[in-house]
């Protein structure tokens, strides 16, 4: 998360506590800043296992979703929490107006800093790719790509150090089902899947292929498609 002098990154405290970036030397002196940095200093006694997988502190260089969460409209409710109705509703809707506000964040904390680009990271970007675009129109995408089953993981580790006692059911099996739906969603809503679609011959896709398994073996609902696929590797020999 290191920045290069003419680029900036939005350090964690500020994104709880929004105000222009004060000089670096000052920050100690800060009450509010101070209190954080206690804080997560605590937390890294009491929750060794967390710090492992997710470190923090009140300097860190931390993804932007927080700003999001103002309106909202942010995927980390779904991180940590099972909201089937707040994941209903959040499919619908337009993300331009969290986009709106989380630009003047930026435009504030960034006040002291005019000449340095912002250089954000924040994996939930990819479920409202056109709204990003409409607000930040000289915005340069980097997607970068990771094993499915190592990044999926990752995410569920997070997801159950970080609520670790809250819930009875965003638990386990719970935790992995819904984070499954969730990135599933995103690659829908980002286009990815329409692509495999046209690019790649892909005609289905399921996040949970124990439920698809039970529909193929107890119901005649796939029936018509199976047996145009034995046809079809009958005739070509395969």
């Amino acid at each position: 998360h290191r920045q290069p002098p003419r680029h900036q990154g939005l350090e964690l405290w500020l994104t709880q506590f929004h105000q222009p970036r004060p000089p670096r030397e000052t920050w100690e002196a800060d009450p509010i800043f101070s209190a954080m940095q206690a804080a997560f200093s605590e937390h890294h006694i009491d929750n060794p296992e967390f710090m492992g997988i997710h470190y923090m502190d009140a300097t860190s260089v931390e993804e932007c979703w927080r700003l999001l969460r103002q309106t909202g409209k942010s995927l980390s409710y779904e991180s940590l929490a099972l909201v089937p109705r707040y994941s209903a509703w959040l499919a619908g809707q337009d993300w331009t107006d969290a986009y709106v506000r989380h630009r003047k964040n930026l435009q504030l904390i960034g006040l002291n800093d005019p000449d340095k680009r912002w250089v954000l990271k924040n994996p939930s970007h990819l479920a409202a790719l056109d709204a990003l675009m409409t607000v930040y129109p000289d915005a340069l995408i980097v997607r970068t790509f990771r094993d499915p089953v190592t990044s999926i993981a990752s995410a569920c580790s997070l997801s159950a150090e970080a609520t670790a006692g809250q819930s009875t059911t965003f638990v386990a099996e719970g935790i992995g089902r819904s984070q499954l739906d969730m990135l599933s969603r995103d690659l829908i809503d980002s286009g990815q899947l329409a692509g495999l679609i046209a690019d790649c011959s892909v005609t289905g896709a399921t996040s949970n292929p124990t439920i698809f398994a039970k529909a193929l073996s107890e119901s005649g609902a796939y029936d018509e498609q199976i047996a145009a696929a034995f046809n079809q590797a009958g005739s070509t020999g395969a």
